[in-house]
């Protein structure tokens, strides 16, 4: 009898540390300083299957230095000067089942991707135009210029089937937009409702593979994407 209720006890001790863990890392979850970018009500598309959605354009934007300001906020407020950028938010809202275009302004040089799988795009749906000009989606960007990618993957619990990767290329050190970005364009069908994770897969940061410092502290190179 003892012996049973130390088992049923040490399960029961088990599962509230599971719980207590699991709330920890949850609390740490990212938060934008500046709140959530949300996707601006565009109408409504037919898709190529038939069926009537919601069309919305999303804004992105990619800096090499967070310490400036854009459109009066700061692209990444209490961040490293030192370190590139999305900003000014690092969290975006869509809603589900919805074309969404995005509108990506890319201000950062770049280089050589560890790996050219990302530098072709996958999960978009019509057309990818750069600098208004159509790009082949079988064949993406040259993946010795690549300025940052948005990757976007479900964290767990949700949908596994949604994967989502653009390149966009590299383009001078302009922090304050004094000249045109690279700007890339591209839609896709947004999935159930959910939390999605992104980041970039350009190796911008140091350490082994150049995936370290910036690369591993959210709100730089990473963040959530929220499907309402």
């Amino acid at each position: 009898m003892k012996k049973t209720l130390w088992t049923i006890a040490t399960v029961l001790i088990g599962a509230a540390l599971i719980a207590v863990v699991g709330l920890g890392f949850h609390s740490q979850f990212y938060k934008a300083k500046v709140g959530w970018t949300k996707a601006q009500a565009a109408g409504t598309v037919t898709l190529a299957n038939g069926q009537v959605v919601p069309h919305v354009v999303l804004k992105l934007d990619s800096f090499p230095d967070s310490s400036g300001m854009f459109n009066g906020v700061p692209i990444h407020k209490g961040g490293n000067p030192g370190w590139p950028a999305y900003g000014p938010s690092n969290e975006y809202s869509i809603p589900a089942h919805a074309l969404v275009t995005v509108v990506w302004d890319q201000r950062d040089s770049g280089g050589q991707i560890n790996n050219p799988y990302f530098a072709i795009p996958h999960g978009t749906v019509g057309p990818i135009t750069l600098n208004g000009k159509a790009i082949n989606p079988s064949v993406g960007i040259d993946p010795s210029n690549v300025g940052h990618t948005f990757t976007v993957r479900a964290v767990p619990g949700y949908n596994p089937n949604f994967f989502l990767s653009v390149a966009a290329p590299a383009d001078g050190d302009n922090p304050d937009d004094s000249t045109a970005p690279q700007v890339m364009k591209f839609s896709f069908v947004s999935p159930s409702k959910g939390l999605y994770a992104w980041n970039c897969e350009f190796p911008c940061g140091t350490g082994i593979g150049g995936f370290g410092a910036v690369m591993g502290s959210y709100g730089y190179m990473s963040g959530y994407l929220h499907v309402v």
